[in-house]
């Protein structure tokens, strides 16, 4: 059986230049220096470029990128000010916690993003070091921030003389639902992480940006995080690719996709799913009104072939990504039903 997997972004694939790419650098002589060897300096040069930063440095993972970010701007025990549901909070907790030590601070977002009096507010009634934006908004469903409201809420954070990074491991997504440029989202921010896999598919990494005395710093933490990983060249050589050729007619089709499995399960009775709010590649579903009902329709449609999670007691997330189309959602929707009419009480 098939499996249509619709649990994270994270699983698409290469494309089949990144693969020969990769190949070509496996070819190449490989290097000991962490920034050295053609493939590393050019890709970390253009992400810089494409982020409209000064500098660049390729990471591992979007969260240990996210984290170096904290620990340049912060001291154990320093104010960040985050959304409660952030990815920071939430799924990095224990490296925001454990290793960089900070405080959270959580005023009220508006579907996961600044509202930028309130933040006002916020800012005036605390000593914080750090304003977090992420942008698309995981846990609130792939909510995207425009580029005018970010912009307007930096200004707040600059008269507060508050620094700012964005977790922008789907920024890519933000970009095609703003139908703007990368740097429209990412100029007015200190700093930025994206995600090097997710709608792009390479096969794994991310990229922190800002200035280069804040990438010089960087160096040292990643180190410090064990992520001085090397050499680097075939990984270097498929983000290279993936940036070259940024994928923005296939990231609208996924979101496409979204919002036509977001229409479909909507239809089903006691399925919450707030329409106006998939806004890109991510379907947040409601489940009736009891906890247990969301892993048993999860485990129902695995039983299927269909792949998603819970991402809450009470909610299933679906994340739609390269390959996922018209077939993959007919597949999905028809496992839903199956699943519904196992699992869901006669009475709701």
């Amino acid at each position: 059986m098939d499996i249509v997997d619709l649990r994270s972004d994270i699983l698409a694939r290469p494309t089949e230049a990144m693969i020969s790419a990769m190949a070509e650098a496996a070819r190449l002589p490989r290097q000991l220096g962490h920034r050295e060897g053609r493939q590393i300096v050019a890709f970390e040069k253009l992400a810089a470029e494409v982020l409209g930063k000064e500098d660049a440095l390729f990471f591992p993972t979007c969260t240990m990128a996210n984290q170096v970010a904290l620990m340049i701007n912060c001291r154990a025990g320093s104010t960040v000010v985050a959304d409660a549901n952030a990815h920071l909070r939430i799924q990095e907790s224990t490296s925001t916690i454990g290793v960089a030590g900070v405080i959270m601070h959580h005023p009220p977002t508006y579907l996961g993003h600044w509202v930028p009096e309130d933040l006002d507010a916020a800012l005036a009634s605390c000593q914080a070091d750090l304003v977090w934006f992420e942008n698309t908004h995981n846990r609130a469903g792939g909510t995207v921030m425009p580029p005018d409201v970010l912009r307007a809420t930096v200004d707040v954070c600059r008269r507060h003389g508050v620094a700012t990074h964005l977790d922008g491991a789907r920024l890519w997504n933000a970009v095609v639902a703003s139908k703007c440029r990368v740097t429209d989202l990412t100029d007015a921010v200190d700093s930025v992480a994206v995600s090097m896999n997710k709608c792009l598919g390479t096969p794994v990494g991310a990229v922190l940006a800002g200035t280069r005395d804040f990438i010089k710093a960087a160096e040292h933490f990643r180190i410090m995080l064990g992520g001085g990983w090397r050499p680097l060249g075939m990984l270097a050589a498929a983000g290279q690719v993936a940036l070259e050729n940024l994928p923005f007619d296939d990231i609208q089709a996924d979101h496409d996709a979204a919002t036509a499995l977001a229409s479909a399960l909507a239809s089903f009775p006691n399925i919450d799913i707030n329409l106006r709010n998939v806004h890109t590649n991510i379907v947040m579903a409601r489940i009736g009104d009891s906890p247990a009902l969301a892993r048993a329709m999860v485990n129902a449609m695995a039983e299927q072939g269909v792949r998603a999670m819970t991402a809450a007691p009470d909610t299933i997330r679906f994340v739609t990504y390269g390959g996922i189309r018209s077939d993959a959602i007919a597949r999905t929707v028809d496992a839903f039903e199956r699943a519904y009419d196992k699992v869901m009480p006669p009475t709701l």
